[in-house]
């Protein structure tokens, strides 16, 4: 049971961090233009093009050492979630909620588009 519990509240964590995430980044990425944009995306990619395993393993020689040590603590397990699991806008056919800010972002600018025809803005 305490095994249960323990997936439950780190499931509980990751989930919404996770979600704040992937609508954040796919807003950034899909509606900002700013230096770096190209990289935060390729960055972004990099969990999905990686093993899952390679990228464990990455987290713990990553967070094994100041200033950030969270080797052995259920963080790094969030952190793995979180990053990994967070589907970024820009990544075609995978279900999340960035995807859906990016489509309701669409429909927004077409009817502020069909708007502005209607009203000669």
């Amino acid at each position: 049971m305490k095994a249960i519990r323990d997936t439950l509240i780190i499931a509980a964590f990751a989930m919404p961090l996770g979600g704040i995430y992937g609508v954040l980044l796919g807003y950034l990425v899909a509606r900002k233009n700013f230096a770096g944009r190209r990289s935060m995306e390729l960055v972004s990619m990099i969990n999905y093009a990686l093993p899952g395993t390679i990228v464990g393993i990455a987290y713990l020689i990553a967070f094994n050492e100041p200033p950030i040590v969270l080797t052995g603590t259920a963080l790094i397990i969030i952190a793995c979630y979180v990053f990994r699991y967070a589907r970024p806008a820009f990544v075609p056919r995978w279900p999340c909620c960035s995807r859906s800010t990016r489509a309701s972002r669409k429909r927004r600018r077409a009817s502020a588009r069909a708007a502005a025809r209607r009203f000669a803005a």
